[in-house]
């Protein structure tokens, strides 16, 4: 049986560790999470059957000013009496850990179109599609948004109601830490403290570390919900899940890093290795390199394929495989750059009889063009010569061999 082993190469160095980031550059009304129906493979958690999701483009939202500026869709949620949720895992399998000192933000521009009768939760974070997320961010009656965490009681953003008309900026923050953990909620934060290292408490902001129970598991899913009532809309758009405040709530100056792309699926089928995954950087290019012999230096490994990250940082490559190999290592070599293209060799000027007297140098000259290097091997009858001549081209257009 052939074993595959997956691996991850970064081409630059980055301080940013944002795990996920997603605009919805999707297909208008297509179910979110359903990616036979263009609504974005990486939101694989309920299996794409939610049609109170949908990216709609009605729902896409304008950003603050100052704010990383959005693009392509959004997403609208209609709930109509059955709770769906569909959610993207980051950090691959890995999430975030429980060990003291680890955080992770989350945040997302939010409109509510109607509010809810009751306090609504719109938005979660978990291992899974729970009814009960370790960090909840909830909309009232009358328009706060507060934060919950297991299920306990909801402590709100206090002041004048603030989800019930235009867009807003929620970031949400869940900390594991020595005692109970800690659950924290913003609500439009000052432009000031965009892209700045640490979160503001000078804003609209609200705090818990007591309700429910702190998380034992590691935190691996965001989710969107539409709750088991009718009534209420929402729109979302401009999801990003990070490490820091600067990278879940960069400024429009300082670009969006993701350190972190991830292979999320494998298959292998007869047209090769398949490999999707999510979190590379928006737009860039990224190469599949391939080997069958994982102690070779990184440098040394030949590029197989070359792509760029879609919108949502997504990613899809069919490649070749070794045949005979019983095991073989792929990388994503991720560049802000565009790598050459490749072009095939070809023959433009052939190789011309030649005669020379006994001890004599027959001279023979090939033109030839496409991407360097380029080699040759001479042959005779179609035969290779017995005495192995090998030749390399001196540059892409031509080159004299000396026997």
């Amino acid at each position: 049986m052939r074993k595959v082993v997956l691996l991850i190469l970064l081409a630059r160095s980055a301080s940013g560790t944002l795990y996920f980031n997603d605009s919805f550059n999707y297909s208008d009304g297509a179910n979110l999470g359903s990616a036979t129906g263009g609504g974005g493979a990486a939101w694989n958690l309920s299996g794409g059957d939610v049609s109170q999701i949908k990216v709609d483009a009605a729902s896409a939202q304008t950003a603050p000013a100052g704010y990383a500026v959005g693009s392509a869709l959004g997403v609208a949620v209609t709930p109509t009496g059955s709770r769906k949720a569909t959610g993207v895992p980051f950090n691959g399998t890995t999430g975030i850990a429980v060990t003291n000192g680890n955080v992770v933000y989350a945040s997302f521009l939010l409109n509510v179109q109607t509010l809810p009768s009751a306090n609504l939760r719109v938005a979660y974070m978990h291992n899974g599609a729970s009814t009960q997320g370790g960090i909840e961010v909830m909309v009232s009656g009358t328009g706060q948004v507060g934060i919950q965490k297991k299920g306990s009681g909801t402590t709100f953003v206090s002041g004048t109601p603030v989800a019930s008309a235009g867009t807003h900026l929620v970031v949400m923050r869940y900390t594991f830490q020595s005692g109970n953990d800690e659950v924290a909620v913003w609500v439009d934060p000052d432009s000031s403290s965009y892209g700045a290292e640490s979160a503001p408490t000078n804003t609209a902001f609200a705090s818990t570390t007591g309700g429910g129970s702190d998380m034992a598991v590691a935190i691996t899913y965001f989710l969107i919900e539409a709750a088991a009532v009718t009534g209420p809309v929402f729109w979302v758009d401009e999801v990003r899940v990070a490490t820091s405040w600067a990278e879940a709530v960069p400024s429009n100056d300082a670009p969006v890093i993701s350190s972190n792309p991830v292979i999320t699926q494998s298959v292998l089928t007869s047209e090769g290795m398949i490999l999707r995954g999510s979190n590379g950087p928006t737009g860039s290019v990224y190469q599949v390199l391939a080997s069958t012999n994982l102690g070779l230096p990184a440098s040394n490994w030949p590029s197989i394929a070359a792509h760029s990250f879609d919108s949502a940082g997504n990613f899809e490559s069919t490649n070749p495989v070794t045949g005979g190999a019983e095991r073989e290592f792929f990388r994503l070599l991720v560049s802000g750059l565009l790598p050459p293209v490749s072009t095939a060799p070809s023959i433009t000027n052939q190789p011309q009889n030649a005669t020379a007297g006994v001890g004599g140098v027959a001279n023979f000259s090939v033109g030839a063009s496409g991407t360097t290097p380029l080699n040759c091997f001479w042959l005779f009858n179609t035969s290779q010569f017995n005495i192995y001549i090998f030749g390399k081209w001196r540059n892409s257009s031509s080159a004299i061999l000396h026997f």
